[in-house]
């Protein structure tokens, strides 16, 4: 093998090793498992929930009966945190929202929200019932929530009955109430 071709391999094989200690280590989802499991970090959480407020245009709610919409659209973003309205679904009984979480986290410390309790042993509470869902219109008329639901990790659903589409017309406001600030920071420090 000629000389120039191992240079080549080893840059690739450098840059593949950086890759994985990056992923593995470095990057926010690496980064909220190692906090997650107090593994090398101290976490404090908030006692209370931090109130998640968010508007949901007409637009992203435009669908076809029984057809589910991908949106991948941010609607809340704070604390680190991106709520992102994953897909829209409309049935005879519900029109559903489906959002996921994604943070832009720190290695040494920062904080972020998240809808369970991280506990120093690694495990978590997840605390979200369906009274922690809130929908309102413009003109603050309150919506009806159908089924919730929460996870994998930090994501969660909600519905709304079947409502007037009339009412919704202009977008309405969702307000999530199982949210918790954790903040954390790497033991050494």
């Amino acid at each position: 093998m000629s000389g120039r071709k191992k240079g080549v391999l080893i840059v690739l094989a450098c840059a593949t090793l950086l890759g994985l200690l990056y992923y593995f280590i470095f990057s926010s989802s690496a980064i909220l498992k190692n906090v997650s499991h107090t593994r090398g970090y101290n976490v404090q959480v908030s006692e209370n929930t931090i109130p998640v407020e968010m508007f949901i245009e007409p637009e992203m709610y435009e669908v076809e009966m029984e057809i589910e919409k991908i949106m991948n659209e941010v609607v809340y973003d704070q604390h680190h945190t991106k709520i992102i309205l994953e897909r829209v679904y409309l049935d005879e009984e519900e029109l559903s929202f489906s959002f996921t979480t994604d943070y832009d986290l720190s290695v040494l410390e920062g904080e972020f929200l998240y809808n369970g309790i991280f506990h120093s042993d690694g495990s978590i509470m997840f605390t979200s019932r369906h009274n922690e869902y809130e929908a309102t219109t413009l003109n603050n008329v309150t919506l009806q929530i159908g089924s919730t639901g929460s996870g994998p990790n930090s994501d969660f659903r909600l519905s709304l009955r079947q409502p007037p589409m009339e009412l919704l017309k202009e977008g309405f406001t969702v307000r999530y109430n199982a949210m918790y600030l954790h903040k954390y920071q790497l033991k050494w420090r």
